[in-house]
This record gives C-alpha cells, sequence and structure tokens, in this order.
C-alpha cells in the first residue's frame, strides 16, 4: 500500500442529541434533557425520563426534589429547541 490512512471513529457521545422523531422514538426509558423555545412553568429545560415519543410530541417523566412519580409533561416537537440524552444519569 503506498499511502498510509487513519481509520477515525466517533460517536456522538454521551449527550447524544435528539434530533428526528425516530430518535426519541428509540430512546424512549432513556434519561433526556429537553431544552424549549417557550416558558412552560416558568422554565425552559427540563431533566426526566423519557416516558413516550408520539406521532406530534413526546411526554416526559420529571425528576427533581419537587417531583413526584406522577410528574408528567408534554411537548410537541415543535416547542423543542434541542434535546439529548443525558449521559450523567445513565
Amino acid at each position: 500500500m503506498k499511502n498510509r490512512y487513519n481509520l477515525e471513529v466517533s460517536s456522538p457521545g454521551i449527550n447524544r442529541p435528539l434530533v428526528k422523531k425516530g430518535d426519541f422514538e428509540r430512546f424512549v426509558g432513556k434519561h433526556v434533557v429537553i431544552k424549549t423555545y417557550i416558558p412552560y412553568a416558568d422554565q425552559k429545560m427540563f431533566k426526566g425520563m423519557l416516558f413516550s415519543a408520539m406521532e406530534n410530541g413526546i411526554e416526559l417523566r420529571l425528576e427533581g426534589p419537587s417531583c413526584d412519580d406522577s410528574s408528567f409533561v408534554s411537548f410537541s416537537y415543535a416547542d423543542i429547541s434541542s434535546a439529548y440524552i443525558d449521559g450523567v444519569k445513565q
């Protein structure tokens, strides 16, 4: 072989971004961070377990000191400015 080649392999990392609807569907049950364009309950960042991914949006089971097992919030895909797997929680 005349030329040398370097093969580089990369991955999205532990904080993998969720961009397409299929990304959300694939990672149901994982801990995620969701950021929204418009505040909901005076906040724009939410952490929790991705409970479901539906045709028009997602349902998130919230985490935190003021949340219990019945703390859920729903977002349409259009409301989500960014989303990623919470690699710290995995």
